[in-house]
């Protein structure tokens, strides 16, 4: 077992080398008999095909190794491993690493009031569905933070769009979602598809992105400006103290970047959130047209500032 600080986010990892049984459906049972213990953070499974090593991993993270030990050494998990079915070998590990993968999908449901058990019992059944379909990439789970009491988070993982979108599409999953009408409030989808992922908000219903054409704007107004102050008081410095040409434009391409993502972009997308993803019931031809208008005149007033008054 590796050493760990007490505090500190550690994962407890089974690996379940794979024979011709399927471990998918126990795994998942052991995943989520860790979520109610004291410190449970998140959970995930790794399918062998994205596994290098070629074997199943459950990866159980807790605040701290004290919690980890305790679930690892409770009753429930001690059963349930006596339960398992017949595989070649499973070891298990405390450690602090442990990858989370590439999500393709983040489900977010909100369950109603005393019906987490009810969604316990079905998120079980639906996580065991989908990891029986091609492509499969694996999950990961994190119970309700203490300030969101009922909002579950998931992130299912395919290897392809299109196999992400046959199990969306399946009469499996269909009629799962029907039987979950009766204990979920709302489930919220979202994608990584945009082409500057993580600035841009999504449609909350649907997951539906940013598109790229506004995602696109957002980056020219962001960026513009930044340029514009480095052309007018970085070149000319880096010019009379002979710094190379290579060098200058890595240092002034590394300052751009950082002020776009951490200066620019956060405003433009708080400023614009109700144009880059208007909610369905605001999301029009017209709401498009006025989003435009608005930031082609913010960009005629960077070109109009920059030509008077940064220009030599």
């Amino acid at each position: 077992m590796d050493k760990t600080k007490a505090n500190s986010v550690v994962t407890l990892i089974t690996r379940v080398q794979p024979n011709e049984l399927d471990p998918s459906n126990w795994l998942v049972r052991l995943l989520m008999t860790g979520v109610p213990f004291e410190g449970f953070w998140s959970g995930e499974i790794i399918p062998p095909s994205r596994n290098p090593d070629g074997d199943w991993l459950l990866l159980q993270r807790f605040r701290s190794e004290a919690q980890a030990i305790a679930f690892r050494d409770a009753a429930a998990r001690r059963e349930l491993l006596a339960e398992r079915p017949a595989i070649t070998a499973i070891t298990e590990q405390i450690t602090t690493d442990g990858s989370m993968g590439n999500a393709v999908t983040a489900i977010v449901t909100n369950v109603k009031p005393s019906m987490q058990d009810a969604y316990w019992s079905w998120a079980q059944k639906i996580h065991a569905a989908q990891a029986k379909f091609a492509e499969y990439g694996g999950i990961y789970v994190q119970p309700p933070p203490p300030h969101k009491p009922g909002q579950w988070t998931t992130l299912v993982r395919f290897d392809s769009a299109q196999a992400l979108e046959t199990w969306f599409e399946s009469p499996e999953r269909q009629a799962l979602l029907a039987e979950a009408e009766q204990f979920v409030d709302t489930t919220r989808y979202h994608q990584v598809s945009s082409t500057f992922p993580g600035f841009f908000p999504h449609d909350d219903e649907i997951g539906k992105p940013t598109p790229k054409w506004k995602a696109s704007l957002m980056v020219l107004v962001g960026l513009f400006p930044i340029l514009e102050v480095l052309r007018y008081f970085y070149t000319p410095w880096a010019a009379e103290a002979n710094i190379r040409l290579v060098l200058s434009l890595a240092l002034s391409t590394a300052v751009s970047v950082s002020l776009v993502s951490y200066v620019t972009m956060p405003l433009l997308v708080k400023w614009f959130d109700w144009w880059l993803a208007p909610p369905p019931n605001k999301a029009s031809a017209s709401t498009d047209l006025k989003g435009l208008a608005i930031v082609l005149a913010v960009f005629t007033v960077e070109i109009s500032i920059a030509w008077n008054v940064l220009i030599k």
